[in-house]
C-alpha cells in the first residue's frame, strides 16, 4: 500500500496524467475479508471471494478511472444514501453533472432519479466501487450498492451484453454473495439482480432462500425462480400461493 502511494505521489510530481483504478487485488481482498465477518451470516466461500477480487480488478484495469470520475462517482453515491435523498453537491459540481441547479434544488424527490441516470451512464467503471459497498455498514449503503448495479445490469441486458458468457460471469458472482447477507432486504435485491441477469445455473443457490425465515426473501426467492423458468423444483403448495398471488391463477 506505502509503495503504491510512493509511485502515484512521483508520478503526480512529474505532471504526469494519472489514471487511477479503485483498489489493487490485495486491498480488496482485505476489506471483504474485515466486511465479511459483519455482513455476512455465513462464510463465504474462498472460490466465491477469489472470483469476485479478480474480476473487480480486471474490470478496474479495463476502465481506468480518473480521480475527477472517482469524485463523482463517490457524490453521487453519497447522494442515494443520504436519508432525505439530497444531493450535497454546490452550484459548480452540479453545473459539471448537466444539472440546472435552479430547477433541480427545489424538487428533492428527482435527486435520486438524476443519480441512479447518471450512474448508468457511467456504467461499467463504477461496478468495482459499488462491489466495495457491499462488505460495508450499515445496510443501506449496500442495499443501494445493489440498487444501482441492478441498473447498469439493465444497460447491459438492453445491449445484449448479458447474452455473453463474459459478462454473466462478471456479476452473478457479486449476487450469489450477497445472498448471504445478514439483512433481508439485501438478500431480496440481490435474487432481483439476479433474475435480471437470467442466468438459471443460479437456481440451486435460490432454491435454499426458499426456506428463509423472512417471508420477504423466501418469496421473493420462488419469484426469482419463476423468471429463470425454474418453477419445478418450487414445492408444488409454494407454487400455488405464488401463483394466485401474484399471477391471479
Amino acid at each position: 500500500m506505502q509503495k503504491s502511494i510512493i509511485i502515484w505521489v512521483l508520478l503526480y510530481s512529474m505532471n504526469v496524467t494519472v489514471y487511477l483504478t479503485y483498489l489493487d487485488a490485495s486491498e480488496i481482498s482485505k476489506s471483504d475479508l474485515q466486511g465479511a465477518e459483519r455482513v455476512f451470516q455465513e462464510k463465504v466461500p474462498p472460490e466465491l471471494q477469489a472470483t469476485i477480487e479478480k474480476t473487480m480488478q480486471e474490470i478496474a484495469e479495463q476502465y481506468p478511472v480518473k480521480e475527477e470520475e472517482m469524485q463523482k462517482i463517490r457524490h453521487l453515491f453519497s447522494a442515494l444514501n443520504d436519508n432525505r435523498n439530497i444531493i450535497h453537491l454546490d452550484e459548480k459540481d452540479l453545473h459539471q453533472f448537466g444539472v440546472a441547479t435552479k430547477e433541480l434544488l427545489p424538487k428533492y424527490w428527482v435527486i435520486g432519479d438524476l443519480a441512479y441516470e447518471k450512474f448508468k451512464e457511467i456504467g461499467e467503471p463504477a461496478v468495482p466501487f459499488l462491489a466495495q459497498q457491499l462488505v460495508k455498514e450499515p445496510a443501506k449503503q449496500r442495499q443501494t450498492a445493489l440498487r444501482v448495479m441492478s441498473g447498469i445490469i439493465y444497460e447491459l441486458n438492453l445491449q445484449k451484453k448479458l447474452q455473453e458468457e463474459e459478462y454473466k460471469n462478471r456479476y452473478i458472482p457479486i449476487f450469489m454473495r450477497s445472498l448471504k447477507d445478514v439483512n433481508a432486504e439485501v438478500r431480496v435485491m440481490a435474487l432481483g439482480g439476479l433474475g435480471d441477469i437470467g442466468d438459471d445455473s443460479v437456481a440451486p443457490e435460490i432454491v435454499k432462500l426458499l426456506q428463509d425465515k423472512d417471508e420477504a426473501v423466501s418469496e421473493s426467492a420462488a419469484m426469482t425462480l419463476l423468471r429463470l423458468k425454474r418453477e419445478d423444483i418450487i414445492p408444488p403448495t409454494k407454487l400455488k400461493v405464488l401463483k394466485s398471488k401474484h399471477i391471479g391463477g
